[in-house]
């Protein structure tokens, strides 16, 4: 439709995720030339890194990947359960590492949006399976209201 068109959507996600992460260490989106960006386009910074789905390139860049994976982990959780809005289509094909190790993301055309109780509930079903107290992630699954009241635990 024209409205999932308007890259000043788009724009304006780019916008929010940077400013909900400005202060996050490992983790930005390229910035927003607003001078340059309407309906039909949509015109950032240009980002000069290695793509997350470039192993190889980013073993010889020297970047631990296993530091770079806990990041991204870490990054996807802090901007769900903190802001309650994410990048929702981090694919490696959406994703550069710079050569500090910082993580790009690019291709916000696919966000998502948690309310607070969400973020709750999805906190408390990961907590769950971290510990492994799979009865409380059922019983949260019934609290909000995601299996139908008939059922039970």
């Amino acid at each position: 439709t024209k409205v999932e068109m308007d890259m000043r959507l788009e724009a304006a996600a780019f916008s929010e995720l940077a400013e909900n992460t400005k202060d996050d260490p490992g983790f930005r989106v390229p910035a927003v030339d607003w001078e340059r960006t309407g309906r039909d386009v949509i015109t950032m910074e240009w980002i000069d890194g290695v793509k997350m789905n470039d192993l190889t390139g980013l073993a010889a860049a020297g970047h631990d990947l296993k530091a770079i994976a806990a990041n991204l982990v870490q990054s996807f959780l802090r901007h769900t359960l903190r802001d309650g809005f994410f990048h929702a289509d981090m694919h490696p094909g959406n994703l550069f590492v710079e050569p500090d190790g910082t993580i790009v993301a690019v291709d916000l055309g696919i966000a998502g949006r948690l309310g607070k109780k969400e973020r709750r509930f999805l906190a408390e079903i990961l907590y769950g399976f971290i510990v492994r107290d799979y009865r409380r992630v059922a019983e949260v699954h019934f609290e909000a209201g995601y299996v139908p009241r008939q059922h039970n635990v």
